[in-house]
C-alpha cells in the first residue's frame, strides 16, 4: 500500500509540475522563476544523515531542473539584476531564471 500511495504521490506531483511549466511556457506577461534550495549534497554524502527530509536535494537533481527550465528558453539573470530592472521600470525579459542572486548559465555551474 506505501508503494501505491508514493507512486500516486508522485504522478501528482509530476502532473502539477507538467502544468505549472505550460503555464509559465504559455504566459505571455514576463514571468521570473526563481529556483530556491536549502542544500546540494552529494547522495553519499554523510550530512544527509543529519538534513531534515525534503530540505535537501542531489547535484544530479539541481542539474535536472535547470535542463527542465533551459528547455523553456529563459534569459538567466541574477536575481538582484532583475529586482532591479524591475524597480526602475525597465523592461523584463519574457521569461527569465534567477538562483539566489546569482546567474546560472549552466547545470555544470553552481551558484
Amino acid at each position: 500500500m506505501q508503494l501505491v500511495k508514493q507512486m500516486l504521490k508522485q504522478a501528482r506531483n509530476g502532473l502539477f509540475a507538467c502544468l505549472a511549466l505550460l503555464r509559465i511556457k504559455f504566459k505571455s506577461s514576463p514571468s521570473l522563476v526563481i529556483l530556491t534550495y536549502h542544500r546540494i549534497l552529494p547522495s553519499q554524502s554523510p550530512l544527509r544523515h543529519t538534513e531534515q527530509p525534503g530540505m535537501i536535494a542531489t547535484p544530479e537533481a539541481l542539474d535536472m531542473h535547470i535542463s527542465l527550465l533551459k528547455r523553456l528558453g529563459p534569459e538567466f539573470v541574477a536575481l538582484d539584476t532583475s529586482l532591479d530592472a524591475q524597480r526602475e521600470n525597465n523592461a523584463s525579459p519574457r521569461l527569465a531564471l534567477a538562483n539566489n542572486g546569482r546567474s546560472i548559465r549552466s547545470g555544470t555551474q553552481r551558484a
